[in-house]
């Protein structure tokens, strides 16, 4: 998986390779719920037919340095 950090948004693919590379136990589907129900502060859903996650780094990075703590670079180095 390539891995963006510039981006300002991110897939939950993306942020299930990061969380895992830290230690947590979670996965793509796991982090599309977590989003729909409102348990994940970084991201929302737009309901179409197929739902779209827009999921926002700088949001994301926050919620993991405070959830974590992990550094910045920690927190891509194992996936970079």
């Amino acid at each position: 998986m390539s891995i963006q950090p510039k981006s300002p948004t991110m897939s939950p693919e993306e942020v299930a390779t990061i969380l895992r590379s830290i230690g947590v136990h979670t996965s793509a589907t796991r982090i599309r719920e977590g989003i729909s129900q409102g348990k994940y502060p970084f991201g929302i859903v737009i309901q179409f037919a197929t739902p779209i996650y827009e999921i926002y780094r700088k949001d994301f990075e926050a919620w993991a340095l405070e959830k974590f703590y992990v550094s910045e670079n920690e927190l891509y180095s194992a996936v970079s």
